[in-house]
């Protein structure tokens, strides 16, 4: 059996975090970025692009948010937003 990966990232991660119920996961990067995504699905919810190399990340205790410190000495705080779900018929 294989376990999956996720390969979207340019560069060496540096930290990883989960949110507090398990739900997701963001990774940053070397590459300026986080990225969060769905653990059940792989899918990527949103990504956050930095001046920087990303050295952490953490979730916000209800894990609507994260907040990730890049090299430059910046912090950025936002929300995690899914892309939008097609209307049910």
């Amino acid at each position: 059996s294989s376990i999956p990966e996720v390969k979207e990232q340019a560069g060496a991660i540096l930290a990883l975090a989960f949110s507090p119920k398990g739900e997701h996961f963001a990774a940053a990067s070397v590459d300026n970025t986080v990225q969060v995504w769905d653990t059940k699905t792989l899918k990527l919810l949103c990504s956050q692009k930095h001046t920087a190399a990303v050295l952490s990340v953490t979730f916000s205790p209800d894990g609507q948010n994260i907040a990730a410190a890049n090299a430059d000495g910046n912090v950025m705080y936002t929300t995690v937003t899914p892309p939008p779900t097609a209307p049910r018929p």
